[in-house]
């Protein structure tokens, strides 16, 4: 239907609008920074053929969907950075164009819609992960898509939109564990929306969650037992705080921290533990949005909106529960979906339009747009390309390059073309097969085969590069070490990797 009056037709431009400079901001300078870790995994683990991929991805924490189909995308494009990199800004567009759908289904005047279009088009946070070669924006898009074909049951009442509901939802948990936090999200929006009687909503729910589990049984019987396994030995996320979901809650809004002024307001005592102030205004805008549309819109509205503020939020906070109690598994990047759901809600007052919900609307807008700003100038990446180009720079020697992280290895191999031998500590990543990631130094012990390796060697000197120390290595073990065998000639402090050059004493 073509809009007839002339604000709704410039309202429909600002939509188009939107969407263009969404695609636009998610395929940018996709190859200027450089590949980190877990980006570098990715791009090995997709180097080999499909069978190997399912193979090594069981020493991994996620599951194969996303590999394979990166796979299939590099055999087309290639594997530089940002061939790597698009098809998740890919990714990321599909996902804009059904949030979009989502939101036309809640916001029916043009104003909320137009602006909802633009907080989703300048969310820095879906920005963020359209430009990195892992599974989140697959992940994000594919709970989306469920998410989208349960409202059109709802409104239809129409049970075979319940089959790509299983379908979807289930490709999204071969495509990362943490999917199943969002049948959280489902539950509300079923239960609050839906016209049927409760029954009907139960039987329906069950027959979905029984699709899921036969479509999952092979891997959830498979694979991930031992991938739990894994995770509970150890995994690098520290216990949650209100201050660390407060600060998810701002970047799912798209509001963020990438200016240097926010290191001075910094230094003011924000309550709960909050370092940022960009944090602390984007909790205020969603809490007046939340006051607005409750005591502003219909009781209808009103109850399409809690069920949208529980299907963004019930996965978050959740996870931060298990979090506290049990196995730290609370990472910004798992709740991607949720980036796609709130900047909807917090326009909900533009549907019973007046000077403060302008406000809300105008300040959210503009607070997503200085974050954007900032996170375009500021936002860095671990610089293994620099790393790479420094130790091709250095003279021919017997050298030795140890990494710490052991994975480490990967996006440093990515760029790097020299002949060097190298290993990692505890081990090197390719001295187990299948190679495991995330493998940590935590007593003396663990030095046992670097040892080993150095004194077979007979090296003039040693490269350390190293990364995430404060995890794999936290007491700085392995450096000590070599300390007392290479004593340290150089070192170059890149962003978030270190290059150190120890030689072995020269005889006079």
């Amino acid at each position: 239907m073509i809009p007839t009056k002339r604000s709704d037709r410039i309202y429909l431009v600002l939509i188009f609008l939107a969407v263009v400079a969404g695609i636009f901001l998610r395929f940018l300078r996709l190859g200027r920074l450089s590949l980190w870790m877990d980006e570098g995994y990715t791009a090995w683990l997709v180097s080999h053929p499909v069978g190997q991929i399912v193979r090594l991805v069981r020493a991994d924490t996620a599951p194969p969907l996303y590999y394979l189909m990166l796979r299939g995308w590099v055999v087309l494009f290639g594997a530089s950075e940002a061939a790597l990199r698009s098809l998740s800004a890919t990714f990321s567009v599909l996902t804009l164009f059904v949030a979009l759908d989502v939101a036309r289904r809640f916001l029916k005047r043009p104003p909320a819609l137009a602006s909802a279009a633009w907080a989703l088009a300048l969310c820095y946070f879906a920005i963020w992960y359209a430009r990195e070669a892992r599974a989140y924006s697959l992940m994000a898009l594919l709970i989306l898509a469920s998410v989208d074909c349960l409202l059109c049951h709802l409104r239809t009442d129409d049970r075979r939109w319940l089959i790509p509901l299983a379908i979807f939802f289930t490709a999204a948990l071969y495509t990362h564990n943490m999917a199943i936090a969002y049948l959280a999200s489902l539950a509300p929006l079923w239960l609050m929306l839906s016209r049927q009687p409760l029954r009907r909503r139960l039987a329906d729910m069950s027959i979905t969650a029984l699709l899921i589990a036969i479509l999952y049984l092979p891997w959830a019987l498979g694979t991930l037992p031992s991938q739990i396994g894994l995770i509970h030995q150890g995994f690098w996320v520290h216990k949650p705080r209100l201050a660390d979901l407060c600060t998810l809650i701002a970047e799912l809004l798209g509001i963020g921290h990438f200016w240097t002024w926010d290191q001075w307001i910094a230094r003011f005592p924000f309550p709960g533990g909050i370092e940022y102030g960009p944090t602390l205004l984007g909790i205020l805008l969603l809490a007046a949005s939340t006051v607005l549309w409750i005591s502003t819109i219909d009781a209808t509205k009103r109850r399409q909106a809690i069920a949208l503020l529980l299907a963004a939020l019930l996965p978050p906070v959740l996870v931060a529960v298990y979090s506290r109690v049990s196995t730290p598994l609370f990472m910004d990047k798992i709740f991607l979906l949720s980036a796609s759901l709130l900047p909807i809600l917090i326009m909900f007052p533009l549907e019973n339009p007046g000077r403060a919900a302008r406000v809300v609307a105008l300040a959210t807008l503009l607070l997503i747009g200085a974050a954007l700003l900032g996170f375009e100038y500021e936002a860095q990446n671990e610089d293994w390309r620099g790393a790479a180009a420094i130790v091709e720079h250095l003279p021919a020697a017997r050298r030795l390059i140890v990494f710490v992280s052991d994975d480490g290895q990967l996006p440093f191999d990515y760029y790097y073309r020299g002949p060097d031998p190298q290993t990692g500590a505890p081990s090197g990543f390719f001295d187990r097969d299948p190679p495991r990631t995330m493998l940590r130094v935590i007593q003396n012990s663990d030095l046992a085969r670097l040892k080993s390796d150095l004194a077979a060697g007979g090296y003039d000197e040693v490269v350390a590069v190293l990364a995430h120390l404060e995890w794999h290595d936290h007491d700085g073990l392995t450096l000590a070490m070599l300390r007392t065998k290479f004593p340290l000639e150089q070192k170059w402090t890149l962003h978030d990797v270190t290059v150190a050059r120890l030689r072995a004493n020269q005889a006079p």
